[in-house]
């Protein structure tokens, strides 16, 4: 076996095509919705002009001028002024690549895409699902991009967790450090090049460590060696508190439990839905933190 020390990799959006495609659904379904709105507006412009009194129009145009945070008078200086203009990597980060003209090519595809499910006789609900899905893609991206490395003498600058001084080989991604001797179980699929790994932990390691992995080819074999080898590695005693986690799980409870009362309590069944999936999500978070540790 090689040893696992100082292998290093990195997958994102700038080196998966299929990542970078993916994350420019976001683009494509707002931009694509808002492209397509601002065309049925303007092709009804004609007949809503001679609808509409003229002191509707001007009320419109000065809100349009000074009507707000986004009206034009608000937004000159920035669309003006190329230093106050922000980038799209201010918004998509750097593992993002997003340039005017794929944001431009992603709009109009998203719009046609959009109106041929429209002219199909798609319905509005299933239109605002698509639309849904499409902005949250880039969870999905974040989902499949990581950057770490399987340590032996402490990892990089600006990792989450202090390096380890006792020798131990540390796995690192995304900023989130454990030891490879917590590893009880591995699982691996390859998927047209990068390798996804799905790394088990002893209980108590803690809710928030690093388990899905995508590795590309180049470091994938290297990976795999190194979570095959803390696999067999002993693992550690938990050293989370049994009170705080206690504590963390009990809290954790009586979020679900007011998250089934104000469910049943309130009688509006959309708001209702909405405040039990949220206190649900909490309670279900603490729950698994102090079953796992933190």
């Amino acid at each position: 076996m090689s040893d696992p020390a100082g292998v290093e990799w990195r997958y994102d959006a700038t080196r998966s095509r299929l990542l970078r495609v993916l994350a420019h659904g976001f683009v494509a379904g707002l931009g694509g919705a808002l492209l397509l709105a601002t065309g049925t507006l303007l092709f009804a412009l004609p007949a809503l002009v001679t609808a509409i009194s003229l002191g509707a129009l001007l009320f419109v145009a000065l809100l349009v001028l000074v009507g707000g945070p986004v009206s034009l008078v608000y937004l000159w200086p920035m669309l003006a002024d190329p230093d106050q203009r922000p980038s799209p990597g201010a918004f998509a980060g750097d593992a993002t690549p997003w340039t005017p003209r794929s944001v431009a090519v992603a709009a109009v595809a998203g719009a046609v895409g959009l109106w041929g499910l429209a002219a199909a006789g798609v319905g509005f609900d299933a239109l605002f699902a698509v639309v849904v899905a499409l902005v949250f893609s880039p969870v999905a991206v974040a989902l499949f991009s990581t950057a770490g490395t399987v340590d032996l003498d402490g990892g990089p600058a600006g990792a989450a967790d202090p390096p380890d001084a006792t020798g131990e080989v540390d796995l690192v991604c995304n900023g989130r450090r454990v030891p490879l001797a917590q590893v009880t179980r591995v699982r691996s699929v390859r998927v047209a090049g990068p390798t996804i790994y799905w790394a088990s932990y002893a209980r108590g390691t803690g809710a928030f460590v690093p388990r899905l992995l995508t590795v590309p080819p180049e470091a994938a074999d290297a990976v795999g060696a190194a979570l095959d080898a803390g696999v067999e590695t002993p693992a550690e005693s938990p050293t989370t508190d049994p009170a705080v986690r206690a504590v963390v799980s009990g809290a954790g409870l009586l979020f679900v439990g007011v998250a089934v009362l104000g469910w049943r309590a309130v009688d509006d069944p959309v708001v209702g839905a909405y405040l039990a999936g949220v206190l649900g999500l909490v309670g279900a978070l603490l729950c698994l933190a102090g079953w796992r540790g933190v």
